[in-house]
């Protein structure tokens, strides 16, 4: 018999804060019209980062919201974003990305707050036996987030298992996260 997962509290409790999501995302299995496309296409062109128009488009509608929601408030949060999978990707998906979103809010970057480190080979154990996978590290400067109201941004938010773990590793450095801001909602038909 499948017995259910517990949820920590821990992730409930920042499940409950204020999360915006600015599109439905519908995954590839179902069959999508031409507007639905559209919005797979710049999820996935935000993404694979490095091009300047959709990152401008995608920081230009966050930070229309963080002004919208938090006006001059924005001035004194830090505005983070779940890390990518290898440092690579997150500098070339976010680095940029961060920059333009503090520029047009106010909001003050939060980029180097976070590392990705590389990875790691980390072994997990399930019912089908064990697996072998490749793990990020992820470093936090601890200084800078005490004390400090943050902005999550992630660009797809699925069952929020990842938000939730990121939201609770900051607050346990001593931010306070206010929001998460998801690009897509992945929707299930």
């Amino acid at each position: 018999m499948k017995t259910k997962r517990e949820i920590s509290e821990s992730w409930q409790k920042v499940w409950r804060k204020d999360m915006q999501f600015f599109y439905d995302y519908l995954p590839t299995k179902y069959m999508a019209n031409k507007r639905e496309w559209a919005i797979r296409e710049l999820i996935w062109h935000f993404k694979d980062g490095g091009d300047e128009k959709v990152t401008s488009k995608v920081a230009s509608l966050i930070a229309k919201q963080i002004r919208k929601q938090y006006g001059d408030k924005a001035s004194q949060m830090l505005f983070i974003c779940v890390p990518a999978s290898s440092e690579e990707k997150n500098r070339q998906r976010y680095e940029h990305f961060c920059e333009e979103v503090s520029a047009l809010s106010g909001i003050r970057n939060g980029f180097t707050a976070v590392k990705v480190e590389g990875g790691r080979l980390a072994i997990h154990e399930r019912r089908d036996g064990k697996h072998i996978e490749n793990t990020q590290v992820i470093t936090f400067d601890t200084e800078a987030l005490q004390g400090q109201k943050v902005i999550i941004f992630d660009d797809i938010i699925t069952n929020g298992h990842t938000y939730a773990r990121f939201a609770v590793a900051l607050e346990a450095q001593g931010a306070e996260v206010q929001s998460g801001y998801f690009l897509g909602r992945t929707l299930m038909r």
